[in-house]
């Protein structure tokens, strides 16, 4: 088959087989990069990664509220404050950073 350049839309199209008429000549060649179908690093980061963040957030909050109130009520030391020492370890059972908890029983 000889192959003919698409005489109605430019050199930047495919080719077409000669004796397929004009209508095989209306395909065009992609040369760039195509967009994914909805698929992005982002959109995972966006849907999984962010309600995690926010639900861990919240837990942190609630736990460095309970801490502030255990350090009030009966001191900032574990060892003589049993609640204090109850809510450390539920901190550190939920992997809470170590500087938080500090700033929640000093503050």
């Amino acid at each position: 088959l000889a192959l003919s350049p698409c005489p109605l839309l430019g050199p930047w199209l495919r080719p077409v087989p000669l004796g397929l008429g004009l209508g095989a000549c209306l395909r065009p060649l992609h040369l760039g990069l195509g967009l994914g179908a909805g698929h992005s690093r982002w959109s995972k980061v966006r849907n999984v990664k962010g309600p995690r963040d926010a639900a861990r957030s919240q837990l942190f909050q609630r736990l460095g509220m309970l801490l502030r109130n255990a350090a009030r009520a009966g001191g900032p030391d574990p060892s003589l404050n049993p609640a204090l020492a109850q809510v450390l370890q539920q901190c550190k059972a939920h992997n809470m950073p170590k500087v938080s908890i500090q700033a929640a029983i000093q503050g």
